[in-house]
C-alpha cells in the first residue's frame, strides 16, 4: 500500500510539474510559439524528445513536431541547455538570421567526439575563436578566387567527364572528384588521394549526425549495447583526422608555397588541433555540399526537358541566368542544408519578444521552403518559385552565420553545369522522388542513382534522292539499345504543307523557291535540336547542292543571299562532334519515293559528283557509304555512331 502511494504521488507531482511547465513556457513565450507537451514532463520529457531525435533525425523530429503545433514550436532536449524553438515561420528565421544568434546548439560530449568543441567554424560556440578562424575561410572565398574556381571547375568537369563517357555511372562520385579537385587546388595547395578522403568524408556526415545532440550518457550507453554502430562512427572520424594529417604533412614538404588557405594557416602561430580541423572542414563542406546540389539540379533539368532545352541554348550564348535559377530552385525544393541550427550567444530579439542568451532555434528550411503560402507552386520544380521578387529564399542564410563559400558554390556549380550541358547529352531512368534521400544535417543520396552519359554528337545521313536514306535512318534508330533522338525528313513535310507535287517541281520557279523555303526550314530544325544528340535524314546543304546541280549561277545566288546563315551552318558542321555520311548511288536499290525527283540513277550520280564537290569547296569533311546491304550500311554508320 505504501508503494502504491508513492507511486501515486510522483505521477500526480510529474503531471502537476508538467502543467506548471507548460504554462509557465506559454507565458515565457508570450503565447507566440506552441509549447511540446511531452518535452514539459520533467526529466523524462527532455530524454524522451532525446531519444526522437537520436533514433531519426533532426528534420524528421522538427517535421513531426510540426504536424502536431504547427509552424512554431518550444521544445527541449535531454543534456541540451535551455529551450529549445523549431519553426519554419520566416519572420522567425529573419529575426534568426540577423539577430545574435552565432552559436549552435549541441551537447558538449558531441562536439569533443566530433573534434568540434572549441574548434574550426562550423559547430565552434566559442565566439572569439569562431571570428579568428573565420578570417582564414573569409580569405579562401575571396573574390580573385571566383575565377580560379571556374576554371578548376570546368577542366576538372571536362577531364572527368571525359574518362567516363558512353557509359553508365554513378554521377555524385564524379561530381564529388570534382568539388575535391577544386577544394585541392584552391584551398589546400596538396592532393593526396581523393578516392579515400571522399569516402571519408561521406562517412563522416554519417557520425556527424550520431554524436551531435548525444548526451554523454546516451554515449557510454551506446559504447556498450551498440558496439559496433558506435566503433564505427569513432573509426571514421579517426580515419578523416588520419587523412588531414596527411594532407598538412604534405603541404609542408612540398616547395609550393602558394598563399592560400593552407598556406595561410601554417604560416601563423596556429595549434596543429585547429589546423586539422579546419582543413577538415573545408573538406567536408568544400567537397559534398556543391555536389550533392549540383547532383540535385541535374537531376530536376533531366526530368524536365523543357529547362534542359532553354538552358543548353542559353548557355552556348555566352549567358547562366538560367543555371543559376535552377540551382536556386533545386536548393528550394531539395535543400542539402534542411535544417539551420542556432544559438543565442546573448540576449536578443525574437518576432519583438526578448530571448535571453542560451535559446536554441532549429529553422526548418526544408518545410518552409514547401510552404504553399509561401510559393506560389512548392511541390513542383518551378523556377518562378524562386524569383527574384521572392524574399523569402535564402537557400545560404543570411546574417553573420551566413555561408561564406556561398559565391564560390554558385560559380563551382554553375560552370561544371555550363560543360556538362554544353557537352554531353545525360539521361537517367529514375525520378528523384524514388531516390532515398537521408533528411538529415546533410540531405545526401543514400544509394547510388546510375546516369547515362555520351558525348553531344550530330549524324547527317545525307545524298542524292532515293538512296535508302529514310530506310537506314529508320533501321538504325529502332536497333538502338538506347533512344536515339532523330531528325525526320524535312522537304518531304514541306512538300505536303506547301501542296507541291513532283509535276509542280518541274517548274523552275517553284523548284528554286522550295530550295530557299526548304533551307530555311531545316536550319531552323536543326538548330532547334542541338540541344542534344541526333541523327538527320538529309541536311542544310540539301538545297544548296540541288540548286547547283540545275544551276550554277543560281547556287551563287543562292549562296549570297544566305551567307551569312551559311557560314554558321559550315562552322556547324566543321565540329568535331559532327559527322556527315553520303550514300553513294547503287543501281541495285535504287527506289523511286514518288515524292520528288525521279529514280534516274545517271541524274542520282550527278547529285552525288555535285554533293561532295561542295562540301570539299566549304571544307567540311565527310564519309561515303559503298556498301549495299542495308545491315552493312548500318554497321558502318553503327561504328561512326559509337566510336565518336
Amino acid at each position: 500500500m505504501y508503494f502504491i502511494s508513492v507511486i501515486i504521488i510522483v505521477v500526480l507531482y510529474w503531471v502537476v510539474k508538467s502543467i506548471k511547465n507548460y504554462k509557465d513556457t506559454k507565458k515565457k513565450y508570450n503565447n507566440l510559439f506552441r509549447v511540446d507537451k511531452i518535452a514539459m514532463i520533467p526529466i523524462l520529457g527532455p530524454i524522451i524528445r532525446s531519444y526522437s531525435v537520436n533514433s531519426s533525425s533532426v528534420p524528421e523530429f522538427s517535421n513531426k513536431l510540426h504536424e502536431v503545433y504547427g509552424h512554431s514550436i518550444v521544445t527541449k532536449l535531454f543534456n541540451v541547455e535551455n529551450d529549445i524553438i523549431i519553426s519554419r515561420d520566416y519572420q522567425v528565421a529573419n529575426d534568426v538570421y540577423r539577430g545574435n544568434f552565432r552559436q549552435r546548439p549541441a551537447t558538449e560530449y558531441g562536439l569533443k567526439m566530433i573534434g568540434m568543441d572549441g574548434n574550426g567554424i562550423i559547430w565552434n560556440n566559442v565566439t572569439p575563436k569562431w571570428h579568428e578562424l573565420r578570417s582564414f575561410f573569409m580569405m579562401g572565398v575571396r573574390n580573385n578566387n571566383l575565377k580560379d574556381a571556374k576554371r578548376i571547375a570546368e577542366n576538372s568537369t571536362h577531364r572527368i567527364f571525359e574518362e567516363n563517357v558512353n557509359q553508365e555511372v554513378v554521377l555524385i562520385h564524379m561530381l564529388r572528384k570534382i568539388t575535391y579537385e577544386v577544394t585541392c587546388e584552391l584551398f589546400l595547395g596538396v592532393d593526396c588521394g581523393g578516392d579515400q578522403i571522399i569516402h571519408a568524408v561521406c562517412e563522416y556526415f554519417k557520425a556527424w549526425k550520431y554524436f551531435l545532440l548525444m548526451p554523454k550518457v546516451y554515449g557510454s550507453v551506446s559504447n556498450i549495447l551498440r558496439r559496433q554502430e558506435y566503433k564505427k562512427h569513432v573509426e571514421t572520424i579517426e580515419k578523416l583526422n588520419s587523412l588531414t594529417e596527411r594532407i598538412i604533412q604534405a603541404r609542408r614538404e612540398s616547395e609550393d608555397y602558394t598563399d592560400n588557405f593552407l598556406g595561410s594557416l601554417l604560416s601563423e602561430d596556429i595549434p596543429e588541433s585547429e589546423i586539422k580541423q579546419c582543413v577538415l572542414e573545408i573538406l567536408i563542406a568544400g567537397i559534398d555540399t556543391s555536389s550533392v546540389s549540383l547532383l540535385y539540379t541535374i537531376h530536376y533539368i533531366v526530368e524536365n526537358p523543357r529547362y534542359y532545352r532553354e538552358l543548353y541554348y542559353e548557355l552556348i550564348n555566352g549567358k547562366d541566368d538560367l543555371s543559376k535559377s535552377l540551382l536556386n530552385e533545386s536548393l528550394r525544393k531539395t535543400p542539402v542544408g534542411p535544417v539551420i541550427m542556432r544559438r543565442a550567444d546573448s540576449d536578443t530579439t525574437l518576432l519583438g519578444l526578448d530571448i535571453p542568451k542560451g535559446t536554441n532555434t532549429i529553422i526548418n528550411v526544408a518545410s518552409m521552403n514547401m510552404r504553399d503560402d509561401l510559393y506560389d507552386n512548392p511541390n513542383e520544380f518551378d523556377i518562378t518559385n524562386t524569383s527574384g521578387k521572392n524574399k523569402v529564399f535564402n537557400p545560404f542564410g543570411r546574417g553573420k552565420k551566413s555561408c561564406l563559400g556561398k559565391d564560390l558554390a554558385m560559380v563551382e556549380m554553375t560552370a561544371s553545369l555550363k560543360e556538362i550541358v554544353t557537352n554531353y547529352d545525360i539521361s537517367c531512368e529514375e525520378q528523384l522522388e524514388n531516390v532515398d534521400l537521408a533528411w538529415d544535417i546533410a540531405m545526401q543520396p543514400q544509394q547510388d542513382t546510375t546516369f547515362y552519359i555520351q558525348r553531344k554528337k550530330y549524324m547527317y545521313i545525307i545524298g542524292a534522292h532515293c538512296v535508302g536514306k529514310t530506310t537506314l535512318l529508320n533501321y538504325f534508330v529502332n536497333q538502338q539499345p538506347r533512344q536515339v533522338h532523330h531528325i525526320k525528313e524535312v522537304a518531304r513535310n514541306l512538300l505536303s504543307k506547301s501542296k507541291i507535287n513532283k509535276k509542280d517541281l518541274q517548274d523552275d520557279d517553284v523548284f528554286f523557291s522550295f530550295q530557299q523555303q526548304l533551307f530555311e526550314r531545316q536550319n531552323i530544325c536543326e538548330k532547334e535540336r542541338m540541344h542534344r544528340s541526333f541523327v538527320s535524314d538529309r541536311c542544310c546543304l540539301d538545297p544548296l547542292v540541288y540548286t547547283r546541280e540545275k544551276s550554277e549561277e543560281k547556287y551563287n545566288l543562292f549562296c549570297e543571299k544566305n551567307k551569312a546563315q551559311l557560314e554558321q551552318i559550315k562552322d556547324r558542321y566543321r565540329k568535331q562532334n559532327t559527322h556527315l555520311v553520303i550514300i553513294k548511288p547503287n543501281p541495285n536499290i535504287v527506289k523511286d519515293d514518288g515524292v520528288r525527283l525521279n529514280a534516274d540513277i545517271e541524274h542520282m550520280n550527278q547529285v552525288h559528283e555535285c554533293y561532295t564537290d561542295t562540301l570539299e569547296e566549304l571544307g567540311i569533311e565527310y564519309d561515303i557509304i559503298h556498301a549495299e546491304p542495308l545491315e552493312e550500311r548500318y554497321s558502318i554508320i553503327c561504328d561512326i555512331w559509337n566510336n565518336y
